[in-house]
């Protein structure tokens, strides 16, 4: 077991990153049943941060990947709740 967690621990700390955005971005826009009316955007964004996460720790520098992060879930969180988050805000 603890061999599996050693191989994996970066998937498994993107997917737990992932349900902690997810749950700070319903609290902050206030959408608490957003969990319930989008089960397929939850696991979508889900998957899709695990990969991405992972391309973007193994393929950019460290100094540039917070910018490519923050990049790439606005663009998620855009698409997930079909308009621009600044209309949110």
């Amino acid at each position: 077991m603890l061999m599996f967690l050693q191989q994996y621990k970066e998937q498994i700390f993107n997917i737990v990153e992932s349900i902690h955005i997810l749950l700070f971005f319903t609290i902050i826009v206030g959408r608490k049943d957003f969990f319930y009316k989008n089960k397929i955007g939850t696991v979508t964004f889900i998957l899709l941060f695990t990969i991405c996460g992972f391309l973007i720790d193994v393929n950019i520098p460290k100094g540039y990947n917070t910018l490519v992060y923050a990049l790439y879930l606005y663009a998620v969180f855009a698409l997930l709740i079909n308009e621009t988050l600044f209309d949110i805000f």
